[in-house]
C-alpha cells in the first residue's frame, strides 16, 4: 500500500528533476534581414495601397509549397518579412526558397498588365558572399488579376527565388541580408 503511494511521488520528483538538469536544447536558428526601402522608414510596412510594389516577402521551405497559391497562413511558411529592414529567424539547416509577393498596375501607355511585363531584382549577402538575381516568366506565378484589358487592372504574384535551384541554407547563427529588392514593370 505504501508502495503505490510513494513510487507516483518518486516517479514525479524524478521527473521534475530530470526536466531542471537536462533542459531541452532549442533548436539552432539563423537570420534573414530584409531590404532597406529608401522611401521607407524602419520597420515600416513594405505594402503598396492600390498601386504597383513589393507587398511581402516569404521564407518558405523548399519543395513543401504551391508558388501559385497565396502563401498567407501555409505550413511551408518560415517567416515573412512586411517591414523595410526587419529581421526574423529560419531554422538553420532548413533548405529554403525567398518568396516576393509584388502587386502591379498597367503604366501609362500599356493597357493590360501581364506577368511578362514584370521583372524582380533581388541581391544580397552572407558569410558565403553575394548574389545577384534577376526574375524570368517561369519564377512569376500570377495569384490574381483583376481588371484584366482595362486600365484599372492590376495582377499579384509570387516571384519565386530559388538560388538557381540550389536553395538557400543557412548555418547557426549566420545571417543572409537581402540588400536590394526592385520591381519593375516594363514592355
Amino acid at each position: 500500500m505504501r508502495l503505490r503511494v510513494i513510487l507516483p511521488a518518486v516517479i514525479a520528483v524524478a521527473l521534475v528533476t530530470g526536466f531542471l538538469l537536462f533542459p531541452r536544447r532549442p533548436s539552432p536558428v539563423a537570420y534573414v534581414q530584409g531590404p532597406n526601402f529608401p522611401n521607407r522608414r524602419q520597420l515600416q510596412y513594405l505594402a503598396v495601397s492600390g498601386g504597383t510594389g513589393i507587398e511581402s516577402i516569404y521564407l518558405v521551405k523548399a519543395y513543401e509549397y504551391d508558388p501559385s497559391k497565396d502563401l498567407s497562413g501555409q505550413p511551408a511558411v518560415l517567416a515573412k518579412i512586411q517591414r523595410s529592414l526587419e529581421k526574423v529567424t529560419v531554422p538553420a539547416g532548413q533548405l529554403f526558397d525567398i518568396v516576393v509577393v509584388v502587386r502591379a498596375t498597367a503604366p501609362g501607355g500599356i493597357a493590360v498588365v501581364r506577368k511578362e511585363y514584370l521583372r524582380v531584382r533581388l541581391w544580397g549577402s552572407s558569410e558565403g558572399g553575394t548574389f545577384e538575381s534577376s526574375s524570368t516568366d517561369e519564377m512569376e506565378h500570377v495569384l490574381e488579376n483583376s481588371g484584366y484589358g482595362t486600365s484599372q487592372g492590376y495582377l499579384r504574384a509570387n516571384v519565386v527565388f530559388d538560388n538557381d535551384g540550389d536553395r538557400y541554407l543557412l548555418s547557426p547563427g549566420q545571417l543572409l541580408c537581402l540588400e536590394y529588392l526592385a520591381l519593375d514593370v516594363v514592355r
